[in-house]
């Protein structure tokens, strides 16, 4: 009677310790490997946000205090000019 061996996806151990040895160093400097990968990812990511908070603060600052000089500039302000008063005609009247 034959027997069928069926491999799981997992594979099976090898009884070999230099292979072992390998795996494990493999293993862990691909986890390593991993984690800096994911730190400079972060890193990038929390640069990327404190460059546009600081862009994004700096318009803020820039357009509000642009306003407030406006502000302060109209307030004190006056246009003088001489002016006319005309009369509207007869004719203007007629043509509304």
């Amino acid at each position: 009677m034959r027997h069928i061996r069926f491999s799981t996806l997992r594979g099976s151990r090898s009884s070999n310790p230099f292979v072992q040895l390998f795996g494990l160093v493999i293993g862990i400097i691909l986890f390593i490997g991993a984690v800096l990968l994911g730190g400079v990812i972060i890193a990038a990511l929390i640069g990327f946000l404190l460059v546009a908070g600081l862009i994004l603060y700096i318009r803020i600052w820039w357009l509000t205090r642009k306003a407030v000089r406006q502000q302060q500039q109209g307030q004190a302000s006056f246009v003088e000019a001489e002016y006319q008063v005309i009369e509207p005609s007869s004719t203007d009247d007629q043509q509304r």
